[in-house]
Parts: structure tokens; sequence; C-alpha cells
């Protein structure tokens, strides 16, 4: 068996209306393709690609401009690719895999599925999260980095490097902040340097 479907210009507002129930993602489907096929291997479950283009919408508070994403699932391997997401806040890009196992009750975890993520941004305006920041104090920036997260989903290995550009805290002002930080064995190693126009 093989199914395709192509989806244009589609408010999901209308479609929450239709079945009375609404999710916590909402926007407009520019474009969606939809490709099920049967596996030719051993596994019942079958080969599922999409590939969707979402415009001005949101995910639960988080608004974005534009949600491009292409994903594969076969043989209990769940690709992204070209993931792209454009919000006021700074633009999100990744890819990689993660194992998923599919049963008739659903997606089935056990904490040993491996998984190969990474991810990049770029301009992220820190300001925007002061409300989420337990400091209290105004903090304002731009954050460029990336996040690397390897490993089983009960034991991941993250490590993620980070730059910030015109940071500050309170009253406290400086040029960039750079930093690595690094996730493994449920411990967290981290290193900063701190730019001012004074130096280092």
């Amino acid at each position: 068996y093989e199914i395709n479907g192509d989806i244009k210009n589609l408010d999901l507002m209308n479609i929450y209306t239709i079945v009375g129930k609404s999710f916590r993602i909402n926007g407009i489907i520019k474009k969606a393709e939809l490709n099920i096929e049967k596996n030719d291997d051993s596994t019942p479950y079958p080969r599922i690609l999409t590939k969707i283009d979402f415009q001005k919408g949101n995910i639960d508070d988080l608004q974005f401009n534009n949600l491009k994403m292409t994903a594969f699932y076969r043989n209990s391997r769940f690709l992204i690719s070209d993931l792209q997401l454009d919000t006021y806040l700074g633009n999100i890009k990744g890819d990689g895999w993660i194992n998923l196992a599919l049963s008739d009750k659903g997606v089935h975890f056990n904490g040993d599925e491996k998984l190969d993520l990474s991810f990049t941004y770029e301009n992220v305006d820190i300001s925007e999260f002061n409300r989420y920041l337990p400091w209290g104090y105004k903090s304002v920036g731009l954050m460029t980095g990336a996040i690397d997260v390897k490993g089983s989903i009960a034991n991941p290995e993250i490590v993620s490097s980070i730059e910030i550009d015109a940071p500050g805290f309170d009253k406290i002002n400086a040029e960039k902040i750079k930093g690595i930080f690094e996730y493994n064995d449920n411990l967290l190693n981290s290193n900063f340097s701190i730019e001012t126009k004074y130096g280092m």
C-alpha cells in the first residue's frame, strides 16, 4: 500500500473547530506533503515521510513567523532534517535522529533509545526571557550558539557553546560573553570568558 497527501493554505483553527478539540500548535499550513508506504522489512509499521511549512503560528506561548521541517520514520528511527524555526526571539535550525518504538498504543519509551540531535540558534534576544529567569535582574543581549545531544534518552551527553553580544545584567555590561557547557554522567562542566571594553 501507499498513501500520499498534500495540504495547502490550511488554518489549523478551522480543523480544531470541526473536531471540537485544539492542540498545542496553531498556525497556517502553507504547504505540507505526506507519504506513507509499506515497509519492505519485517517490521509491521510503515515508512512515513512528511514535509511541512507553517506560517504565522505558535507552539504554546512561542510565536513563530515560519516553521519548516522534513521528517522521515523507518525501522524505529525518526529522522529530522532541515528544521528551521524563525521567531521574533531569534532563529533556530536543527537536524538529527532519535530511535522511537511504535506500538498499537503509540510511541513507547524505555530510556535506552539512542539519539543524535544538533541545533543552532542565532540572535536570540535574551530580554524576551526576563520573566523566566530566576535571578530577577534585567538581562539583555543577543545569543548565538549550538547544542549537540548524543547518547541515550535516559543518560544523554549534551555539549553547548554560546556567544552573547552586548550582554547586560542589571547595571553590569560587557562587550561579549563566550561559554561552553558539557553535561555527561549527571555532571555539568562549564567554561566562560567575559570581554569588556577594558579587555578580558
